[in-house]
């Protein structure tokens, strides 16, 4: 394990039930934002899942910091620093921001719960002018902010996030994405599946590109935002523009 590495995949195979779309990802998360961009099926969600014990692997090895993460149950995984934000929307629409973040702690004590439920609204000022507003009658951008805020309640110390940008409009997306950049400079790495892939490369510090199961490209996101390679394999040879790669 590299010694700055905060997740280690290795020749990661997975998919469901008989079918592998995952076809040997090897895979190094540092602290900071990585992204992981793709054409549709290129097993990005997959990845993401495969990581939550959401997916049958059926080879390979995934470690956070030295402990092997596909051994645990999905409750021991919160409880070993990873949380996961799922595509779409995964909030309780029919109860208010705060229950919400009260569900987002059931693992924790009582009191450790109330503790990191008020530190949520510390962090957050939009979450907590609308503690007692329904999730459901949120702007899908607020939506989308009280999911990830759900997942950092228990302390994580990696997030998974899956495709935040779904269904949003290009300002709303913008807040969102500069969340997600906040959040990772408050000390949780973030690893990130999305489609807008100049606007989550331009805040990642790493991005990687998966194609038919495999990576086929990695780097700095800077260095991934000027690659020819990447203009040539998903946009004919254009610059790369904020088209979206394509979601999976």
């Amino acid at each position: 394990m590299e010694p700055d590495a905060v997740l280690t995949v290795s020749d990661l195979h997975a998919g469901y039930g008989d079918l592998d779309i995952l076809h040997g990802i090897d895979l190094t998360v540092r602290h900071g934002v990585t992204t992981v961009i793709g054409p549709n099926g290129a097993g990005k969600s997959t990845l993401l899942k495969a990581i939550f014990g959401m997916a049958n692997t059926t080879k390979g090895t995934v470690y956070l910091s030295g402990t092997d993460l596909l051994r645990l149950s999905n409750r021991r995984l919160l409880a070993a620093g990873v949380s996961f934000v799922p595509q779409g929307r995964c909030n309780f629409p029919r109860m208010s921001v705060q229950e919400n973040l009260e569900m987002g702690a059931f693992t924790l004590p009582q009191r450790q719960a109330r503790e990191a439920v008020s530190s949520i609204y510390d962090r957050f000022e939009l979450l907590s002018a609308k503690r007692e507003q329904l999730a459901g009658e949120l702007s899908g951008g607020q939506q989308q902010v009280l999911e990830m805020a759900m997942s950092l309640v228990t302390s994580p110390r990696l997030l998974l996030i899956d495709e935040p940008s779904l269904g949003l409009a290009p300002m709303t997306l913008k807040m969102v994405l500069d969340e997600v950049k906040s959040i990772s400079e408050q000390g949780v790495t973030v690893l990130m599946v999305e489609q807008n892939a100049r606007q989550a490369l331009e805040r990642s510090d790493w991005g990687v590109v998966l194609e038919l199961g495999r990576k086929a490209l990695e780097g700095t996101g800077p260095d991934l935002l000027n690659d020819a390679r990447l203009a040539d394999l998903y946009l004919g040879g254009a610059a790369l523009s904020e088209t979206a790669v394509g979601d999976e």
